[in-house]
């Protein structure tokens, strides 16, 4: 019967605790997110900064070469263009699965 007279002081302190839990979780998806944020527009930038001044070393090389020089520059931006386009994508997918991570965190379950 104590058992018993105990079980609401006992339901509210885990409620309790459920809620600074949630609180707590919230607060470090937020900074993941801001974290992750700020990665990627460093890599972002890091990128279009290199990919700037490899395009000025090309166009300096097509102008001096020749047709061969210039298939060879044409596929070495090729290859160039999808290793980008495959680390975007990478990007990508990285932070879908961190945002349904979250997004798993915050539902409501159903009762």
């Amino acid at each position: 019967m104590q058992e018993l007279r105990e079980l609401p002081a006992r339901v509210a302190g885990v409620e309790l605790q459920i809620v600074q839990l949630r609180e707590e979780m919230r607060g470090s998806f937020s900074a993941i997110r801001t974290e992750l944020g700020g990665k990627v527009d460093g890599l972002r930038d890091e990128l279009r900064g290199e990919m700037h001044g490899m395009r000025g070393e090309l166009l300096a090389e097509i102008r001096q070469g020749d047709q061969a020089t210039r298939d060879r520059l044409l596929a070495e931006i090729r290859l160039g263009d999808q290793a980008t386009r495959d680390f975007m994508r990478m990007l990508f997918e990285h932070h879908q699965s961190n945002l349904k991570t979250i997004g798993e965190g915050t539902k409501k379950r159903k009762r």
